[in-house]
């Protein structure tokens, strides 16, 4: 919601909205409206599961987004394998062809964040940084004093 979006902006915390790849959803003029409404009130746009769904290159043609997350599927074979490689490579391409951020999902080791730096890749999630964790942990002082 916009009030919690105001909310967090006032403790410096972002949101993104997240849309998942892996479930179709609608193109019709109210998906489109849904998302403008919630970039217009500051809230950002990730494209999570790049590439492993249905449209993806349909996706983010017709929808504002602001990241590509890179699916795990990719990232965790991406040292080893050469078709995997290349996939990654090449949605690091477009996304710096279109100026959308990238975030790497999965990443464990040392080594693959560093090839995703190295590669151009702006943000990494995993379990190299964090396990998940609760909202009540998020926001407590002991997991926030952890980030700085």
């Amino acid at each position: 919601s916009i009030k919690l979006n105001n909310i967090l902006k006032k403790r410096g915390v972002g949101l993104i909205i997240e849309i998942t790849e892996r479930t179709p959803f609608s193109e019709h003029y109210e998906t489109v409206a849904t998302l403008s409404y919630l970039r217009d009130a500051g809230m950002l746009i990730a494209l999570d599961d790049f590439c492993t769904g249905h449209s993806s290159f349909k996706y983010i043609q017709q929808f504002a987004v602001d990241f590509l997350k890179i699916d795990k599927s990719f990232t965790h074979k991406y040292i080893k394998d050469d078709i995997s490689r290349a996939i990654v490579n090449c949605i690091i391409g477009l996304a710096h062809k279109l100026n959308i951020k990238l975030i790497a999902e999965g990443i464990e080791t040392e080594r693959q964040a560093m090839e995703m730096t190295k590669q151009g890749v702006h943000y990494q999630q995993g379990y190299l940084y964090s396990f998940p964790v609760s909202e009540e942990h998020f926001m407590s002082e002991k997991f926030i004093s952890r980030l700085t």
